[in-house]
Formats: C-alpha cells, sequence, structure tokens
C-alpha cells in the first residue's frame, strides 16, 4: 500500500509526504514494515524581497525510510527427502534459520540550500544527508559442532553521511549567443 500527498503555500513552500506498507510472506509474523517520508522546501526568494544583488534563494529538509525484505526459506529449517534403491533417506538443510529475522532499513536526512547571486550568474547548491542502514542480512560460517555450515543474521549499523556543495558560475554573457 502506497500513499503520497503534495501541499503548497502560496507557491514558495512546498510539503511532500508519503507513507508505504509492505507485506511479506519471507518476514516472521506480523509480515509487514511500514517506512515513510517527508520533505519540506521553501523558496525565500518569493517569500520576502531579498537585496537586489540575491537573485533566488531556497532552503530544503527531507526525512525517508525505506525497508527490504529477505529470500524466501530463511525462516524455519528445512529438510530434503531423496529416495534412494529401496531406501529413502531425510537430510537437513547445512544453514540454519532464522526465526526472528527482521527487515533491512535505511533511514536518510537531508538539508540544504541553494542561492542565486547577480541575476543567476553565481550560485552554490550545498546539500547535508546522513544515511543509516541497519539490520542487513549478512551470511556467517558456523563452528561444525552446531550441526550447521552456515546461517543468515540480521546485524550491521552502516552510516553514510557527507556534505555536497556545487558552484555554478556564467563568467561572459552575450547578447548574441
Amino acid at each position: 500500500v502506497y500513499g503520497s500527498a503534495q501541499l503548497d503555500f502560496r507557491q514558495y513552500l512546498y510539503l511532500d509526504v508519503s507513507a508505504r506498507n509492505d507485506w511479506s510472506s519471507t518476514l516472521p509474523p506480523p509480515y509487514s514494515y511500514f517506512y515513510p517520508s517527508v520533505a519540506l522546501s521553501a523558496v525565500i526568494s518569493d517569500m520576502t524581497e531579498l537585496p537586489s544583488w540575491m537573485s533566488f534563494g531556497k532552503v530544503r529538509a527531507s526525512y525517508s525510510e525505506v525497508g527490504n525484505d529477505a529470500d524466501p526459506y530463511l525462516l524455519m529449517q528445512r529438510y530434503n527427502f531423496t529416495l534412494g534403491a529401496g531406501n529413502g533417506f531425510v537430510t537437513r538443510d547445512n544453514t540454519k534459520s532464522i526465526p526472528d529475522l527482521k527487515p533491512e532499513r535505511t533511514k536518510a536526512y537531508e538539508a540544504g540550500v541553494e542561492w542565486k547571486f547577480l541575476d543567476g550568474r553565481i550560485g552554490i547548491d550545498a546539500t547535508y544527508y546522513k544515511t543509516n542502514t541497519i539490520n542487513q542480512l549478512i551470511f556467517v560460517g558456523l563452528p561444525q559442532a552446531t550441526g550447521f555450515s552456515q546461517q543468515y543474521i540480521n546485524v550491521g549499523d552502516i552510516q553514510n553521511q557527507g556534505i555536497e556543495i556545487m558552484l555554478t558560475g556564467t563568467p561572459v554573457r552575450s547578447k548574441e549567443l
């Protein structure tokens, strides 16, 4: 299920909201995971009068979440039946099940500004961002004494953050071009 709404106030303040819920048979009950997002931006140059040397100004911020389920057949132990020459054999999968499996989640934050000066000839666009991914599903080896050779586990908190800056400029303008 997915829903989104976009609102604007006087064409200078914008709000975007979305919500999503997924159901997955590869996860334990209640089988679902929800992830929202929200973004707000304001065009300062349309909200108020700026000095003549400032042509445009905008600020923005956002938050979002995304989710990811897992491959099938990880929740319960699997067994195989093989029919041989008059005999049947039952073998267990060497990968240990993970009954408390959680969906992978990524949360992202972002804030930025965009400013243009001197009739748009000089500009700066700067953004700070941070993302965290948790409950990643990884494959690990197990000691032979456990009776299994491997298992999937939910682990980790991978963080990525940074600053992006873009400078723009038009040093020469010609009416002939």
